[in-house]
């Protein structure tokens, strides 16, 4: 239980760091919220996840992220840290926090990111590493056939190769 409250702590964190700057924006100055959920389970060798990431923009070129990582088998993760927008087609991130498994016991994490857009291609990649569960990595290439679809190929530690298709939100 007290893994639980450790996420919702850190959640609650990047709300209350936020939650300020939104009400001090006016509507033209809005700046963008990023909030997603991912629930994935793929066959019975490996458990089922849950991923839930929060984003948000302080200024213009920079802002802050943080997720929570739940597996079924006990294995959680929780990272926070800033985002960097050199230009408006491309996002970094690298953030820090904490891993932890029932066997293991717990141990610091990184992460990096990076999220690249050229006209309707995507290139986005993220690269994970501690001391429990060792380096992780991802990495997707899509192509916007539509605003709704984006079909594409997709690499993750664990899973290996093969197609994705996201669908978007209609804007």
């Amino acid at each position: 239980m007290n893994k639980l409250y450790g996420s919702l702590i850190l959640m609650l964190l990047c709300l209350s760091v936020s939650l300020p700057l939104l009400a001090a924006e006016t509507d033209e100055e809005a700046k963008e919220l990023g909030f997603w959920v991912e629930l994935q389970t793929v066959s019975s060798r490996l458990p089922a996840k849950a991923i839930v990431w929060y984003e948000r923009e302080l200024t213009e070129n920079f802002g802050l992220y943080a997720f929570v990582w739940k597996e079924a088998d006990g294995y959680q993760e929780y990272i926070v840290g800033p985002t960097w927008k050199p230009v408006e087609e491309l996002q970094l991130g690298c953030g820090i926090g904490r891993e932890s498994t029932r066997e293991e016991g717990r141990g610091a994490r990184w992460s990096c990111f990076a999220d690249a857009t050229i006209g309707k291609l995507n290139l986005s990649g993220a690269a994970e590493n501690g001391r429990i569960s060792g380096p992780w990595k991802k990495i997707t290439v899509t192509y916007a056939v539509t605003n709704l679809l984006e079909p594409g190929f997709i690499y993750e530690t664990g899973f290996g190769n093969g197609l994705i298709l996201k669908l978007n939100e209609q804007k």
